[in-house]
């Protein structure tokens, strides 16, 4: 069980080589796909099976198991997606039938003591056997108490190798004499495509013959998600990069919306570094992708990043190490250091020719036949037929084991972030890193999600209004009009503060660019944990740029956003006057709002 060989993805690539190889040496190979509707087959011989009501299978999964009797199942996709497989009536029927269960699994991150989340552990515990793509997820499963087997995913060195003229190669793209930087990225979260964009924007400043190439789909559908809310084209032409950014022609995320391998292989032909932003990863195909036609791959000293850049490519620090609202720690990578190390192959092509020839040896290591020779050794002998009783998974003693590894990477101010209220009891809306950027509110009212709501004063609306154009999902509302002004900055009229309180508490970001805001609304920002962007005493500023790059910021850097709102409150915290005007902004939510908080 996998995504759809057809799919444009690195799951996608992986079933199909896998499969169609195993297939070609005479095994009997079947394949249940979430992306199809009607069964099809490929390699001539492969059956691919759609998914029914449930997007993982469990409601067709039995039928396919009881008509097939296989001797092995594999399922591959993040551990979440197939816990149904160790609840008790699956356990039972791969016992009757048989079935050897093979879990493989990616493991992009851990936890702050080490290991895997506790609801992870008790689904590999019931598996057979665990097959983990990556040598961090097999030392981060070992902490958590678990045995896997590394069995990595490969890359055809036939057709991914590097170019007898890559000028020529360039040529072919329209991209003669330009320094060309790759991101083999998908347009989702994980990816950090605002990232990669800030880091292009300052090198092309620097260095104007660059072109950033995106290997995405600007419009795919994992954009306009609640989790990412995000126009990629609209950030482009934000941050003035319209005449250095390509997108691949007619790539799209979808049924037939890939393009051949051929094509893509011609995109790191073209290509001088690979850059890769994701917080993390389970393996990082296109880091071994670029390795293997000679490209040197960048990407953040993080989860599995660090294994397929070390010694060839650049494993660079983290800027920012955020733990996510499940737990895990997301390196977010320097950019300043990326910006040196761009820098440096620039400037130097003797040791970006170096490197590549280094990457390129790297990459051997894992072609095709060599990984293949793991899943003959995962597959054949069968071992021993389960019983009916599932396996005892770890308990929650192995999985916090306290003999963790220091922290990878992590430079800059206040580099090691929890994405949790500052002081208090946190409500965490979304569990994974989102963009829009949602700091977990400090005081939550009646329980709901915070919106995406930009709180724009008088005079901020057109600020407000450009943020939505990148982040389609967000909606400027313009805040309430403060009284006049009073002289004591802690003597605000009640009414004024609680209308406030309303509606900052619904807000994703308050943009008080004029001042013209109600008084205090950074002082309520601060004690809510609302970021903040406009005149204050309490927040650190948001760097350099134009006003509409530094609120930019706000939605896209975590790590920032989370510095500034634990730097805003502290500094409340620490004057006596801001700490009265705390108690009353607490004393009104207490008892002014008895019925909760209406939305916006």
């Amino acid at each position: 069980m996998s995504e759809s060989p057809w799919k444009p993805s690195g799951y996608g690539m992986v079933t199909r080589e896998v499969c169609g190889r195993l297939s070609g040496a005479g095994h009997t190979v079947e394949v249940v796909s979430r992306q199809h509707t009607s069964p099809a087959r490929f390699a001539g011989t492969v059956p691919v099976w759609p998914v029914g009501r449930d997007p993982y299978g469990a409601d067709v999964l039995p039928e396919h198991l009881s008509r097939m009797r296989p001797d092995v199942l594999v399922t591959l996709g993040d551990v979440h997606h197939f816990g149904y497989l160790a609840e008790p009536e699956f356990q039972d029927l791969l016992a009757e039938l048989g079935v050897r269960w093979l879990v493989y699994y990616p493991v992009d991150a851990e936890r702050p003591l080490g290991g895997l989340p506790d609801a992870w552990t008790s689904v590999l515990g019931a598996a057979d056997g665990r097959l983990t793509m990556s040598r961090f997820g097999q030392e981060v499963s070992r902490r958590s108490g678990l045995d896997a087997q590394w069995v990595p995913h490969g890359v055809d060195t036939a057709v991914f190798a590097p170019p007898t003229d890559r000028r020529g190669a360039k040529e072919r793209l329209g991209y003669q004499d330009s320094f060309v930087i790759l991101s083999d990225a998908r347009n989702q979260p994980r990816k950090m495509l605002p990232r990669s964009l800030e880091i292009a924007a300052a090198f092309i400043e620097a260095h104007p013959a660059t072109v950033l190439h995106l290997h995405c789909d600007p419009e795919d559908p994992s954009a306009r998600t609640a989790s990412y809310g995000y126009d990629i084209r609209a950030d482009v032409r934000a941050l003035g990069l319209a005449s250095h950014v390509r997108f691949t022609d007619s790539f799209r995320m979808g049924p037939g919306g890939g393009i051949p391998v051929g094509d893509v292989a011609a995109l790191y032909a073209a290509a001088d570094v690979h850059l890769l932003c994701s917080h993390s990863e389970g393996f990082g195909l296109p880091s071994l992708q670029a390795a293997a036609a000679g490209v040197v791959p960048i990407s953040v000293a993080g989860s599995a990043s660090w294994e397929l850049t070390e010694g060839h490519g650049f494993p660079v620090p983290a800027q920012w190490i955020v733990t996510d609202g499940a737990g895990l720690r997301r390196h977010l990578i320097s950019r300043d250091a990326t910006l040196a190390v761009l820098d440096r192959l620039y400037h130097d092509p003797e040791e970006l020719h170096r490197r590549s020839h280094r990457a390129r040896r790297f990459a051997l290591g894992y072609s095709w036949d060599e990984v293949m020779k793991e899943w003959q050794r995962c597959l054949l002998p069968a071992g021993p037929v389960r019983s009916a009783a599932p396996l005892r998974s770890p308990g929650a003693s192995d999985a916090n084991r306290s003999d963790e590894r220091p922290p990878q990477g992590g430079c800059g101010r206040g580099a090691e972030q929890n994405l949790t209220a500052p002081d208090l009891d946190a409500f965490t809306p979304h569990t994974q890193l989102t963009i829009p950027v949602r700091l977990p509110a400090a005081i939550c009212g009646d329980g709901t999600d915070t919106s995406d709501v930009v709180l724009a004063t008088p005079g901020s609306e057109a600020l407000a209004g450009a943020l939505s154009e990148i982040f389609p999902g967000i909606r400027p509302l313009p805040a309430d009009a403060a009284g006049p002004d009073d002289e004591d900055a802690y003597d605000s009229d009640d009414a004024d503060l609680g209308r406030l309180l309303r509606q900052v508490l619904r807000s994703v970001l308050v943009v008080d660019a004029r001042g013209t805001g109600p008084q205090n609304t950074d002082l309520v920002c601060a004690v809510l944990g609302v970021p903040y962007y406009g005149r204050t005493r309490w927040w650190p500023s948001c760097g350099s740029g134009s006003e509409l790059l530094r609120v930019r910021g706000l939605l896209t850097d975590h790590g920032l956003s989370a510095w500034r709102r634990d730097q805003a409150h502290r500094a409340v915290m620490n004057d006596r006057g801001a700490r009265a005007a705390v108690l009353r902004v607490l004393r009104r939510r207490a008892t002014g709002q008895p019925d909760g908080l209406p939305r916006p």
